[in-house]
């Protein structure tokens, strides 16, 4: 919820760069094949510019190699 606020906040103040911010969800269920689909869906379907996650040190293995591959940068706790 604080992401969305925060969202929320930023967009209503004009965006980053004049441009608004759009948020997109996807659930890896807790499971690293869940992971790499749902990291594959917001690259290539979804066409984000930066990932936020996963929270998991063993799911950032798994798409630490996609995120390169793809050049979208992605930050993780």
């Amino acid at each position: 919820n604080g992401v969305l606020l925060a969202t929320d906040e930023i967009n209503a103040k004009g965006g980053v760069a004049g441009k608004k911010l759009e948020l997109v969800v996807e659930d890896n269920r807790s499971d690293l094949k869940e992971t790499a689909t749902a990291f594959h869906k917001l690259v290539k379907v979804d066409q984000v510019k930066a990932i936020v996650g996963p929270n998991w040190s063993e799911f950032t293995d798994v798409v630490a190699p996609i995120a390169k591959h793809s050049q979208v940068p992605f930050q993780t706790p």
